[in-house]
C-alpha cells in the first residue's frame, strides 16, 4: 500500500527539484563551456574578468525580473536551499581521477631512456 499523498504521477518535491537543478545546471554548463573557449582562444583581453565574474553579472542582470515577481524571502530561501545543495554535493561526491592522471592533471610527458652501449 502505498502511504505517500501524491498521485502516482505526479513526481515528489525532491525528484521535481532534481530535475530542475540538473536542467539549469546543464544550461548552465554549456554557457561556461561557450564562454571558456572564447576566454582560451584568445578572442578577449588578458585583463578581462573571469569567467565566474562575468557569468554572475550576466545572470544577475537576466534575472532581476525575479525581484519583481518573488518575494525577497523566496529569493533568500532558494539562495539558502543552492547553499545547501552545494555543500551536500561537493561533500557527498567525489570525482574520481582518470586512469593515469593521478590528481586529474594530464601525466608528464616520459623522457625517453636510452640504454648507452
Amino acid at each position: 500500500m502505498d502511504n505517500s499523498n501524491s498521485p502516482p504521477d505526479t513526481p515528489d518535491a525532491l525528484s521535481a527539484f532534481v530535475a530542475e537543478l540538473v536542467g539549469t545546471a546543464t544550461a548552465l554548463m554549456s554557457i561556461v563551456d561557450h564562454m571558456e573557449r572564447i576566454a582560451s582562444s584568445r578572442r578577449s583581453p588578458p585583463d578581462a574578468p573571469s569567467v565566474p565574474q562575468v557569468l554572475a553579472v550576466i545572470l544577475r542582470d537576466v534575472l532581476a525580473p525575479l525581484e519583481e515577481t518573488r518575494a525577497r524571502e523566496d529569493l533568500e530561501t532558494a539562495a539558502q536551499v543552492l547553499a545547501e545543495v552545494g555543500e551536500i554535493a561537493c561533500g557527498e561526491i567525489f570525482l574520481v581521477p582518470l586512469a593515469g592522471h593521478g590528481n586529474g592533471r594530464p601525466p608528464a610527458p616520459r623522457r625517453s631512456r636510452r640504454r648507452r652501449r
